[in-house]
C-alpha cells in the first residue's frame, strides 16, 4: 500500500514531541537482518546552521531507516570496509583450525542470500521545493547504498520562500550523516531475544 499525502499529514498531527523515537528490533524493525547482524529501526538528527538573504538560520534534518539488508561484506563504518575486515579474519582463523570446507560452504550458503531493502524516511523543516527535496531524498539514499532502495519525496504544500543554494549543501551533509548514523542505531540498539526453546 503506497503512502499517500493524507498518511502523511495524519502522522504529522499525530506526533509528540519529546519521545525518542524508539530504535532496534521495535515495530517494522522487529525481526529484520543488516550485513548479517540484527538489524532494525533507527533514526538520528542534525541541526544545520545556514544563511538566508545574509541572515543566520537553523534547519533541523532527521533520517528514519528501517534496515533489512546488506551481507557482512558489505559493512561499511567511517568509510572502513570493515565487513569485509571481518570476513577476512574469519575465513583466516577457519583455514587454521583445519576447517577450510565448512568455510568455504558457509561462504556459499551466504552468498545465495539476497540482499533484502531499506527504507529511509528524510525530514527537515527547511523550505525546499520539490527538486531539492529530491536532491535530498537521493543523498539519503546513496548513503543506503542499496540498489532496491527508491527515492521519494512528499511535499506538503504551503507558501514558503525555498532555502538558498547557499544553504542546500549543509543539508545534503547534514541528511547523509543522519542517515549513516540511522543505520548504525537500527544495528546496535536492538535488544537480544530469545526465541522458543533458545
Amino acid at each position: 500500500m503506497p503512502v499517500t499525502p493524507e498518511m502523511v499529514l495524519r502522522g504529522i498531527k499525530r506526533a509528540r514531541g519529546g519521545e525518542r523515537v524508539p530504535e532496534g528490533n521495535t515495530g517494522g524493525g522487529t525481526g529484520v537482518c543488516c550485513h548479517g547482524h540484527k538489524g532494525g529501526t533507527g533514526s538520528a538528527s542534525r541541526v544545520i546552521e545556514g544563511k538566508e538573504f545574509g541572515v543566520g538560520v537553523q534547519y533541523t534534518v532527521a533520517a528514519l531507516v528501517q534496515a533489512n539488508y546488506g551481507k557482512k561484506r558489505d559493512l561499511r563504518i567511517g568509510g572502513v570496509p570493515l565487513g569485509r575486515i571481518i570476513e577476512g579474519r574469519e575465513a583466516e582463523a577457519a583455514i587454521s583450525a583445519g576447517s577450510h570446507e565448512a568455510a568455504k560452504e558457509e561462504e556459499e550458503r551466504k552468498s545465495a542470500i539476497k540482499d533484502g531493502s531499506i527504507i529511509v524516511v528524510v525530514a527537515t523543516d527547511a523550505p525546499l521545493h520539490p527538486t531539492q527535496l529530491r536532491r535530498l531524498a537521493n543523498t539519503a539514499e546513496k548513503i543506503a547504498r542499496d540498489p532496491s532502495a527508491s527515492s521519494r519525496a512528499v511535499a506538503v504544500e504551503q507558501k514558503v520562500s525555498v532555502v538558498q543554494d547557499v544553504s542546500i549543501n549543509a543539508l545534503f551533509e547534514g541528511a547523509a550523516d543522519a542517515t549513516e548514523e540511522a543505520i548504525y542505531n537500527a544495528r546496535w540498539a536492538r535488544k537480544i531475544w530469545r526465541g522458543l526453546g533458545r
